[in-house]
């Protein structure tokens, strides 16, 4: 970890967690753009208890501390990989990602230059939930923790079995 304040989340085993999703932005201040991100869930300011992991996943920016700590952030316009570089010292580069939402699945699919980077295919299955909560995440800029809450407002599904 990049700073003794942030703490992995941890689930059996005491092994961390990664998470990874794709935004499909429409409504933006710098316009429409696409991005994966690959991040590690963490807590900051404060060791969680090892039977956390599971609790922080499903509260997520309900739980006291809870944050991302972003690896990788690719994005499909080159605006938002500037001022994330710049901004937040975001690992971002331009991808070409790809769309689609069906009556069952949500997909993402991205590529760079013809080269295959990732398949993202989630069943729209669960319960719907409305989150207009800002979340926390954290980056590294010149050796520096950057600490930033990001408004959002999303909608989306939960579902207890894969």
């Amino acid at each position: 970890m990049p700073s003794n304040n942030l703490y992995p989340v941890t689930i059996f085993n005491g092994k961390a967690v990664v998470a990874t999703g794709a935004f499909n932005y429409i409504d933006n201040t710098i316009g429409s753009y696409g991005e994966v991100f690959v991040s590690i869930p963490v807590i900051y300011g404060r060791k969680p208890s090892p039977f956390a992991g599971i609790i922080t996943a499903f509260l997520e920016s309900r739980y006291p501390g809870f944050a991302v700590l972003i690896q990788h952030l690719p994005v499909t316009n080159k605006l938002a990989r500037d001022v994330g570089r710049k901004e937040w010292g975001l690992t971002k580069f331009i991808a070409d990602m790809n769309f689609t939402i069906t009556p069952k699945y949500m997909e993402c699919r991205m590529h760079e230059d013809k080269q295959h980077i990732l398949d993202m295919r989630i069943a729209r299955k669960g319960f719907h939930l409305k989150d207009e909560r800002p979340f926390l995440l954290f980056s590294v800029k010149d050796t520096k923790l950057i600490k930033t809450v990001v408004p959002h407002k999303s909608l989306k599904r939960m579902s207890l079995n894969a």
